[in-house]
């Protein structure tokens, strides 16, 4: 396997997830800014609002009914899965990628 190639690759998730969180804190005082001027935009920036929902009991079991069927169908063979390929990559736990943990 290339290291250099597996190295490239922890080294620029590392740079962004520090850009990420550069971006976050961005966003938040853009965010914080727009509120305290009272404004729904400026330019490319948009208040955005999202309505969260929280259901009565009966509609709970009702999606635990749901749950239950789908597990069910899984279990028989009606329902029907289907899979993609990708690359998972979680932070290095160990100093090296050729280091190995057991």
């Amino acid at each position: 396997m290339n290291q250099k190639l597996l190295l490239e690759y922890i080294e620029l998730d590392a740079r962004f997830k520090e850009l990420e969180a550069e971006k976050a804190t961005l966003r938040a005082q853009i965010l914080d800014e727009l509120k305290k001027n009272k404004l729904d935009n400026f330019g490319s920036f948009t208040v955005a609002h999202k309505t969260s929902w929280k259901y009565s009991p009966a509609v709970a079991k009702l999606e635990e009914k749901v749950k239950l069927a789908k597990n069910t169908e899984q279990e028989k063979g009606t329902a029907k899965a289907t899979e993609s390929t990708y690359l998972l990559y979680k932070d290095a736990t160990i100093t090296s990628p050729t280091s190995v943990s057991r």
